[in-house]
């Protein structure tokens, strides 16, 4: 048989191969770029302002500043919102492995107004800028407060601020208010009466018709406010509003005093001569009068609004020198010492005397009342509940055992019971003038001083005083202003700090001299005790100790000042 051979299969084949070959590759290709594990890229979005929600192809959501990561190759939608913003979409092409970096601002939505007025065709302001007749539609408002002024002949004015939140819409009815042909009157406070040509016409707030031309009008209250009076002109079919602020009416205090031109003083601060008027603010004052030779009155009084008070105050003439006042509390006896002027100090010439002691200097002080005898153990202990002294020899004897602070706080304790005067310890200059009594020698005695005449170490045996303790207050013969003890038995407390420079500091005829100001860390003490010498007795006198020392020669007396 014969072989039958056919040509041109092996082209075929080849053929065949490279149809297979093509597309082999063309999957490969589209699986490299399209399939699982094609290459991705990365876009990032930013926003101003930031925190917008963004959307790619409607499904991943990521807050700006952010990035999309794995984004495909291909178009991609991109849609970008936020509360108060327009919208933003936009499509986005990714041509492989890149990375894209896209900013976007968005645009403030806008608020919009629909205003309508009863009645219509009133004239609608925004910011002062006329947007046209009501009803009207404004819809490009930026976010913010703004100012909305409406306006229509007879009516009253109407404005208002508004605040618009972005893309916020607003729906306004407004009813406008008809104006009166004539006046309107509003008063603070209100339930004024109102007059119209001396006329009552009503109280406030008040709308009235009157006739064209200048009329008189008269707004009042009750006393306690200042009446308002004006002067207004209407034209044919005008209408005015007068709002009126009505002043509290001022208190007026009148103050007469027997005797007549005493001075008075309003809350410490001068005022004038009496008899006097003076307005005032409603409030509590306190009316202090004074005249020399009278004795100081304190009144507390109260004025309110639009209201007259009168007082009538009579002083008390000063007690005559050595009068004896008693404090009911405590039991204890005051001497009167009046005012006057004294040499402080002791001159060069007289005997064992300090240099603290001068120069001696010529000054004054008010009256007061100074305590006839020093403060003894039973009036400590009815005021305190204690008994500090070392000799507790009985109720009568001379507290001792005392420092300064203590003395402070006893006062302090009698001030709150004792409103009349101003209780305290006495200053320097206090002190020695009563010590004195008129006297200008070294002892209110004299130039020299016996061992029967105080209580104190005896020049002649150098012994101590009576039974070598203190003794009972009022056992020697007084002053001449009638107060004991000023020598010997305790030394005394004064209220000044000790300087031994304050003589030096002085102006002759100085008005109630003090030394306020510590320069020895250490407070004056006066008069002696039971163990000091004759020496240590003097008028003038001084020694010191610190504010918290206490002995049993240290004690005290009081004084009472007029307020």
């Amino acid at each position: 048989m014969r072989e039958v051979r056919i040509y041109g299969a092996r082209p075929l084949l080849w053929m065949a191969l490279l149809v297979a070959l093509c597309i082999c590759g063309m999957f490969l290709g589209w699986w490299y770029w399209f399939g699982p594990g094609a290459p991705k890229a990365s876009i990032r979005v930013t926003t101003d302002p930031p925190d917008a929600h963004c959307y790619l192809d409607g499904k991943e959501i990521i807050t700006a500043p952010n990035e999309f990561k794995g984004v495909s190759r291909g178009m991609h939608k991109l849609r970008i919102t936020k509360v108060g913003y327009e919208s933003l979409e936009t499509q986005i092409q990714v041509q492989g492995t890149e990375h894209q970096e896209l900013s976007f601002t968005l645009k403030p939505l806008k608020a919009s107004l629909h205003v309508d007025t009863e009645p219509p065709v009133a004239m609608l302001y925004l910011n002062d800028q006329l947007l046209g007749n009501t009803p009207l539609d404004w819809t490009t408002i930026e976010a913010g407060s703004h100012k909305l002024r409406i306006t229509l002949a007879g009516y009253e004015e109407y404005e208002n601020t508004i605040y618009f939140a972005r893309g916020e819409e607003k729906r306004l009815h407004i009813i406008l208010v008809k104006e009166l042909e004539g006046l309107e009157v509003i008063s603070n406070p209100s339930g004024a009466d109102v007059y119209v040509d001396s006329k009552p016409a009503g109280q406030t707030p008040l709308a009235i018709q009157i006739p064209p031309g200048e009329h008189e009008i008269l707004v009042a209250k009750d006393a306690t406010y200042e009446d308002y009076a004006t002067k207004i002109s209407l034209s044919k079919g005008q209408s005015k509003k007068l709002t009126v602020t009505l002043n509290p009416k001022r208190p007026r205090l009148l103050i007469e005093t027997e005797p007549r031109e005493a001075q008075v003083f309003l809350n410490d601060r001068y005022v004038a001569n009496a008899p006097l008027q003076t307005d005032l603010s409603p409030g509590r004052y306190r009316i202090t009068v004074r005249k020399k030779g009278w004795r100081n009155a304190i009144e507390e009084v109260a004025v309110s609004a639009g209201e007259t008070k009168k007082l009538d105050i009579h002083l008390k003439p000063l007690p005559r020198p050595g009068a004896i006042e008693k404090e009911p509390v405590t039991g204890m006896e005051f001497v009167w010492v009046p005012e006057g002027c004294f040499t402080m100090g002791s001159p060069a010439s007289e005997l064992k005397r300090d240099q603290d002691e001068g120069p001696a200097q010529e000054v004054c002080v008010n009256g007061f009342w100074i305590g006839r005898f020093e403060v003894t153990q039973g009036q400590w202990q009815k005021l305190m509940n204690s008994n500090p002294s070392s000799f507790k020899n009985g109720p009568d004897f001379p507290v001792e055992n005392v420092s300064w602070q203590d003395a402070k706080a006893f006062v302090e304790r009698m001030s709150a019971l004792e409103k009349a005067y101003l209780v305290g310890l006495p200053t320097e200059a206090e002190w020695e003038y009563a010590c004195r009594a008129g006297a200008a020698t070294a002892y209110s005695f004299g130039q020299s001083i016996a061992a029967g005449q105080a209580n104190m170490r005896s020049k002649a045996d150098g012994a101590a005083g009576l039974n070598s303790s203190t003794a009972r207050v009022g056992s020697f013969q007084p002053n001449q202003f009638g107060i004991y003890d000023m020598h010997g038995n305790v030394w005394e407390w004064c209220e000044d700090w000790y300087d031994p420079e304050f003589y030096k500091t002085l102006k002759p005829k100085t008005l109630n001299p003090f030394a306020g100001q510590d320069k020895s860390g250490k407070k004056v003490l006066r008069g002696g005790s039971w163990l000091s010498d004759a020496q240590q007795t003097r008028c003038a006198n001084r020694h010191r100790a610190a504010p918290d020392e206490k002995t049993d020669q240290i004690g005290f007396r009081v004084v009472m000042r007029e307020r």
